[in-house]
């Protein structure tokens, strides 16, 4: 399958980046913590998973603000859940997708309920897959700040540390990253 990639313009200048796969029903995947559209393309279990939905359907991903391939300055003021439903709405817009199947992966599923409450009209189905309701209470402040602060300060070291969280059954060849910091 071939995937193409696109932008969608947030209000304030924001591009955000996203990749289509396949045609049919739209099946959307709101944006989880950190991707990028065109590299996770390459990861070869992600791929076959996305291609398996690609059947019969058009699979529709997205990076958030300061992620992947959209625009890498986010303000402050953007790490709201209001933004994260905003910018699903800008790429649905974007792809004139009035009525879509949302399947809300990790973080990705508290966009997807919100979007889904706030306009269940342009929701067909609502999918949650390894979601959670309040994700501060996926760990103590100081575990989260420590993750947080590894991986400003050391994308190769804190790139691992989330390979181990988040996909600990992975072979370690193509876990380990070399960022700008390794």
């Amino acid at each position: 399958m071939r995937q193409t990639t696109g932008f969608a313009q947030m209000p304030g200048a924001v591009r955000i980046a996203f990749a289509v796969v396949g045609s049919g029903p739209a099946i959307v995947l709101p944006a989880w913590w950190v991707s990028h559209a065109a590299e996770d393309w390459h990861f070869d279990r992600f791929r076959r998973f996305v291609e398996g939905l690609a059947a019969g359907c058009m699979v529709v991903r997205y990076d958030r603000a300061g992620t992947g391939m959209s625009d890498r300055e986010r303000p402050g003021q953007t790490f709201t859940p209001e933004f994260e439903v905003a910018t699903l709405c800008a790429v649905l817009d974007e792809l004139g997708l009035a009525r879509v199947t949302l399947m809300g992966i990790s973080c990705g599923g508290c966009t997807a309920v919100s979007f889904a409450a706030r306009w269940p009209e342009r929701v067909d189905r609502l999918v949650l897959y390894g979601s959670y309701a309040d994700g501060h209470r996926l760990g103590p402040p100081e575990a989260r700040r420590g993750m947080v602060d590894l991986v400003r300060s050391h994308w190769g070291l804190g790139s691992r540390l989330l390979a181990d969280v988040f996909g600990p059954g992975h072979a370690r060849s193509p876990r380990c990253c070399r960022g700008p910091s390794s």
